[in-house]
């Protein structure tokens, strides 16, 4: 191929870039807040009340547990309605104080307003709970979520 030739494509190709448009998908929050309901002094469970309006393509609740002893242990969650919550992954800290965070979904929740309750599962006192929900439109829910950790290969 010729010097010119190889020019031509490059600029074709240039071209080509600058003409076509991206096609991107954009994901929003939807339904809830940044508030995370907290509750010190011993709880065993811990509730939020929360609406799914029309559209959401995913319910995502965020849990904290706070315990007095080394166990990775994720809290049960209620259903939302008829549907259950799948567990998508948590981090544990070890440190001074025992401690978890945990990441649970619905993917195409039902509209309407649950009471989301964390309850406590693992064995030894819980020193401290909190529970955070929102929902995302625009998520492509055909594709399951991947969890990535500190501990992840990526």
């Amino acid at each position: 191929m010729t010097r010119s030739a190889k020019s031509l494509l490059l600029v074709l190709a240039l071209l080509g870039l600058l003409l076509c448009s991206n096609a991107n998908a954009q994901i929003l929050f939807q339904d809830g807040s940044t508030n995370t309901i907290t509750q010190n002094n011993f709880p065993t469970s811990i509730i939020n009340r929360f609406t799914v309006t029309s559209g959401a393509s995913v319910l995502v609740v965020l849990t904290y547990v706070q315990n007095n002893i080394g166990s990775n242990q994720p809290p049960s969650l209620s259903n939302w309605g008829s549907q259950s919550f799948s567990h998508a992954g948590g981090e544990y800290c070890a440190r001074s104080v025992y401690s978890s965070s945990e990441v649970f979904y619905i993917m195409n929740p039902a509209t309407g307003t649950h009471n989301i309750i964390a309850t406590n599962a693992g064995p030894g006192t819980v020193t401290a709970m909190a529970i955070q929900a929102y929902t995302l439109k625009g998520v492509n829910t055909s594709v399951a979520p991947v969890f990535l950790d500190r501990k992840s290969v990526v």
